[in-house]
């Protein structure tokens, strides 16, 4: 996500719909064996091992991400937890993510009040060239609220959300995508809007992202511009798999790129108004897993009266054995 200087505004770089997961119609019963990765070619066997843990009969894929304990703390406090949240994902026979699943630790003024709320479900349906985003809140209503278009290599092509309003579909922000393999740069172009920008990532020649430009299609303002260039110190031991956590520090969505994530995890984050906009920490296992990343934010400007204030927030990672 971008921190425009002296503002801050999220802009998120991933897919605009994207949590990074995929799911067919009911988790139990839906027949997966007809998804596919785009351009008609159906997929009939799994894109990736099956482990030794199942979830609704479905055996998940080994070593794939499993949960995401996301923490944020109060501003400039790398102590005070503000608000919590779990994410789970659930993956479907071919190793493809199908569901998220989404519990909030109640917390009142940085104190945890020993509580827990459900907040619903990311549900993904497949069809040929096609994924639909549906979110399944706590009481069981469905809505739709993304729909995605993939190209013949199963890239997104189009990306556009919105909600479902009185049984028509309400489209709130589309985006078109454009590729140059032999360049490793992505453009993404949002489409029929008065703040028309495009953000153009390109990656370096080992697979790690290099940067994530945006562009506003307008008179030029440098508290728009969004731009972020990083630093990498870490080989990302995700890379390519059922979900790439380069999604979480990078906001890309893995999967849609199909293995357009980064082969490196950044340890800093340069943007155009200030050198250190962001910085990471990592946290692995024995196992190599990363357990654990921390990222600490500067979103405003060294010139700005709020320079010193920062962002804290830690994610804690377990996997599927």
């Amino acid at each position: 996500m971008f921190y425009p200087m002296k503002r801050l505004v999220y802009l998120a770089l991933a897919l605009a719909i994207t949590g990074c997961d995929l799911l067919s119609k009911d988790p139990v019963k839906e027949d997966n064996t007809n998804g596919n990765e785009g351009g008609g070619s159906e997929i009939t066997t799994p894109l990736f091992p099956a482990g030794n843990d199942e979830v609704d009969g479905i055996a998940q894929p080994k070593g794939a991400l499993k949960s995401i304990e996301t923490y944020y703390f109060n501003e400039s406090s790398t102590t005070v937890i503000w608000d919590k949240k779990q994410t789970t994902i659930i993956y479907d026979e071919l190793g493809r993510p199908k569901r998220e699943d989404f519990l909030y630790y109640n917390y009142e003024n940085g104190v945890y009040q020993g509580t827990t709320r459900t907040g619903g479900s990311n549900l993904y349906f497949y069809s040929p060239g096609k994924v639909e985003l549906k979110y399944r809140y706590s009481d069981g209503e469905v809505i739709t609220i993304g729909k995605i278009e993939l190209n013949s290599d199963g890239l997104a092509e189009i990306s556009d959300t919105g909600s479902e309003k009185n049984g028509k579909w309400v489209s709130s922000s589309k985006w078109q995508f454009t590729y140059n393999a032999g360049r490793w740069t992505l453009k993404k172009k949002l489409i029929g809007s008065a703040n028309d920008r495009d953000v153009e990532y390109s990656w370096n020649d080992d697979g790690s992202l290099y940067s994530a430009k945006e562009q506003w299609n307008g008179p030029a303002n440098p508290d728009e511009d969004g731009s972020e260039y990083y630093n990498y110190g870490i080989d990302n031991p995700t890379y390519k798999q059922a979900y790439d956590i380069s999604e979480i520090v990078l906001n890309l969505g893995g999967y849609y790129f199909a293995g357009l994530g980064s082969s490196k995890l950044p340890t800093s984050v340069r943007t155009t108004y200030r050198n250190e906009g962001k910085v990471f920490t990592y946290q692995k296992a024995s196992s190599g897993q990363i357990v654990k990343i921390s990222e600490k934010i500067w979103p405003f400007a060294d010139d700005d009266p709020q320079a010193k204030n920062f962002l804290y927030h830690e994610y804690k990672l377990s996997y599927y054995n």
